[in-house]
């Protein structure tokens, strides 16, 4: 059975979830099985591993340059992006504007509060998958209380410019609040969240190499939240249970690791995208999606036309190359939804492929992905 440290593996799968750095094992063994103590105890061995939380947590806060502001852990980015709308208690009147191509922990939150009647008004994007801008603008009005729009699109990798987006938002209303979902930004591009002044931002650890359990959401101080998870006061008494400490030690550890390095990779991020663009740009019946002067250089997505992403997917997977046909934690209805959001025909929606890496990815597993995907590219389209 191939494994991810085979080296005849290639995991381009990596916006779904990263390998943990090998760091994160000593970690998890330490906090685990020496260090194991409740850290909401009050006696010294416990008082040793809240210190250890906090340390964590203002490490954190200062690696993502907020001036200010609360890091509320989380077990994942999806429930930091719940958090948000559950928090706020906003008057059924509110006006909330989300992006329509938002991962589904936003969207379909939105979707509920519609349902609810509250105004969710879905703001469009491009063919990239970033928020149309003169569009966004039109839905600002004065009684718009919430936005939320992605940092980086998880399936395109398309960054949007959050800054602008709040700046235009903060001119139509001061008082309204901004959220980021910065799952797919943060450890892939430098996040300055006292630069982007916003008011909410979320992330998961296990993105960007630390181990599942562990998200976090980052809260301005004006920002009011009600308690998620009601019970014994953790996390300021917004989420109430005992903490992840091992997951939450292996997300500061593996932040700090990734921003050690983030330029070099990112170097080699561009490299790599410029190779494939080079390549799937001479295809026939290949629409690239991802704007490679403007995106995350973690991701490069394109679609097939008249060919199910899923059939190259298992085809691949026979070669042990593993890609991604869209959002892994999503259906294929899912998927429609971005392949409509991004304006994509019927030829091509269900043909989407995401190709996401690592610091990791290298040249020659490019090569041989290339050499591999010519010669299935030329028997599915009969060349």
């Amino acid at each position: 059975m191939n494994d991810i440290t085979d080296k005849n593996l290639i995991y381009f799968d990596n916006a779904a979830t990263t390998r943990s750095m090998d760091g994160c094992l000593e970690i998890l063994t330490k906090y685990t099985f020496s260090d194991f103590y409740n850290p909401s105890a009050t006696y010294n061995k416990s008082i040793e591993v809240k210190k250890d939380l906090e340390h964590a947590r203002n490490n954190i806060i200062d690696m993502l340059n907020a001036k200010d502001g609360r890091l509320i852990f989380t077990s994942s980015g999806s429930e930091a992006n719940n958090m948000v709308f559950n928090g706020l208690s906003l008057p059924k009147d509110s006006k909330i504007i989300i992006g329509n191509a938002e991962h589904s922990s936003v969207f379909n939150v939105g979707r509920q509060l519609k349902s609810a009647g509250y105004n969710v008004c879905f703001a469009p994007v491009n063919s990239n998958g970033q928020i149309c801008l003169e569009k966004f603008e039109n839905l600002l009005t004065k009684d718009t209380k919430l936005i939320s729009i992605m940092h980086v699109n998880n399936e395109t990798g398309i960054v949007n410019d959050i800054e602008l987006l709040n700046k235009l938002s903060k001119k139509v209303n001061p008082n309204i609040i901004f959220h980021a979902d910065g799952v797919q930004a943060v450890g892939k591009l430098p996040v300055n969240l006292n630069k982007l002044d916003i008011d909410l931002y979320s992330m998961s650890a296990h993105k960007f190499g630390g181990i599942k359990g562990a998200g976090a959401l980052y809260v301005k101080p004006h920002i009011n939240l009600k308690p998620f998870i009601y019970g014994g006061g953790q996390e300021f008494n917004l989420r109430s249970s005992t903490e992840n400490i091992t997951a939450i030690l292996c997300m500061e550890f593996a932040l700090r690791k990734k921003l050690e390095n983030l330029e070099i990779n990112i170097e080699k991020m561009k490299n790599i995208q410029k190779n494939l663009n080079n390549y799937f740009s001479k295809l026939n019946n290949i629409r690239i999606l991802t704007n490679i002067e403007n995106c995350s250089n973690y991701i490069f997505t394109f679609a097939m036309k008249k060919v199910k992403s899923e059939v190259l997917q298992r085809i691949l997977d026979g070669y042990g190359i593993l890609i991604g046909t869209g959002s892994a934690c999503n259906s294929t209805k899912h998927n429609l939804r971005i392949a409509d959001a991004l304006g994509l025909s019927n030829e091509y929606k269900h043909g989407i492929v995401r190709l996401s890496f690592s610091d990791q990815t290298n040249e020659e597993q490019i090569e041989r992905f290339i050499n591999i995907f010519s010669n299935e590219y030329k028997k599915i389209y009969s060349l």
